[in-house]
């Protein structure tokens, strides 16, 4: 500030306008001239993008000569967010086209960040996306076009600027799901014996009804005379899960149920009974061994025998009829009371028959790998 040649010092002038910038103090800056009549107005550029308008006057508001002026212009900041939408491209669907992606760029007061270049690509090549970049317009936004066909596997698509990643959009496999490409696959129909681990685990796989894999998802597991490691799994990118099951006790089937979205699908397991700890015999469905019986001479009798595994489960005694026709005939050579007359198999049970042919008392032990012994009395036929 200048009267003629001359500065003027210490003279209080104000920006008039500065009240109006948003985020700033709510009134004019003031600043005070120094010994070269110059002043220095220090003003909030605030968080708004805008363009200020402002009047140099005296601090008591009169104008000055030739009515100076200064404009304030304030820009966006640096790319801070990445508003994308939408943030999940579910894939898979029976009628797959294109997919339009909206971003939108702001600073990190929420201004948009026009004529910025901004970057799509996958965040793995083998996705299968090709990588684009366009310019924000005016307001701070780009849109994109992603080909449905072209993603070969789900994965992250990342939103770049200036070598940052602001944004992440998911790309998964999804859709309506295939009721004859979605159940178990591998692992199915397996034997084992009870309460042991099977050697091969499940495996359930998903798909879409267009054929792709869906990753990403629940699969719940049941298991009917089974235990499962996990009742629940989620799909792997190739739309699949894995189960490890052990065998129930019983004997015969197990089943185990995965149950994904409406589909529900089970898989038939087969359990055979573990070694045999104890055999059992028996007369007219009454269990005798470890007990006593009484029998006629010369009227013919049978024993059943059973063989059980630890967990109840009945053994096929098949495999035991030739031990027990070796042991028994051996038995007649030392027996006086009985003879042994010969043994009869289905595929749980042995009945064997004998034939008293004198009175008296014996022990009768049946021997095969393990033993089962019953006291037989042999009394005169009734009159």
């Amino acid at each position: 500030m200048r009267r003629g040649d001359a500065p003027q010092r210490a003279v209080t002038l104000a920006l008039r306008g500065s009240s109006n910038i948003t985020g700033g103090t709510g009134s004019d800056a003031q600043a005070l001239t120094d010994d070269s009549g110059l002043a220095v107005f220090r003003v909030p550029a605030g968080r708004q993008v805008a363009t200020y308008h402002f009047e140099v006057v005296l601090a008591t508001g009169a104008a000055l000569p030739g009515r100076p002026t200064a404009d304030l212009v304030v820009r966006p900041g640096r790319p801070a967010v990445v508003d994308v939408r939408p943030a999940r491209l579910e894939l898979g669907g029976a009628q797959e086209g294109t997919f339009a992606v909206q971003a939108a760029v702001r600073d990190s007061f929420g201004n948009p960040v026009p004529n910025e270049p901004l970057e799509l690509r996958p965040e793995r090549a083998d996705m299968g996306v090709a990588a684009d970049t366009r310019a924000t317009d005016s307001l701070g936004r780009a849109a994109f076009v992603i080909q449905a066909a072209a993603v070969r596997r789900p994965g992250r698509i990342e939103l770049r600027t200036r070598g940052e990643r602001l944004a992440v959009l998911e790309a998964a496999f999804g859709g309506p799901v295939s009721r004859a490409g979605t159940g178990f696959v591998s692992g199915g129909g397996q034997r084992g014996v009870a309460r042991t681990l099977l050697s091969e685990p499940l495996v359930f796989q998903a798909h879409s009804v267009s054929g792709r894999p869906i990753p990403g998802r629940v699969v719940v597991f049941r298991s009917r005379n089974a235990q499962v490691t996990r009742d629940s799994a989620v799909t792997d990118s190739a739309g699949r899960a894995r189960v490890e099951v052990t065998l129930g006790s019983q004997a015969g089937v197990a089943v185990v149920t995965a149950s994904f979205d409406s589909v529900q699908t089970a898989e038939t397991l087969h359990v055979d009974p573990g070694p045999a700890v104890e055999l059992i015999l028996e007369r007219d469905g009454a269990r005798v061994d470890g007990g006593r019986i009484i029998v006629e001479r010369d009227v013919p009798f049978a024993l059943t025998l059973k063989a059980r595994d630890g967990y109840g489960n009945l053994i096929p005694t098949v495999s035991l009829s030739r031990t027990l026709q070796d042991v028994l005939r051996q038995y007649n050579a030392r027996s006086q009371l009985l003879r042994f007359v010969g043994v009869e198999s289905d595929s749980l049970t042995a009945a064997i028959k004998f034939k008293p042919v004198a009175a008296g008392m014996t022990s009768l032990t049946i021997s095969a790998g393990l033993t089962a012994t019953v006291a037989v009395e042999v009394v005169s036929p009734r009159r």
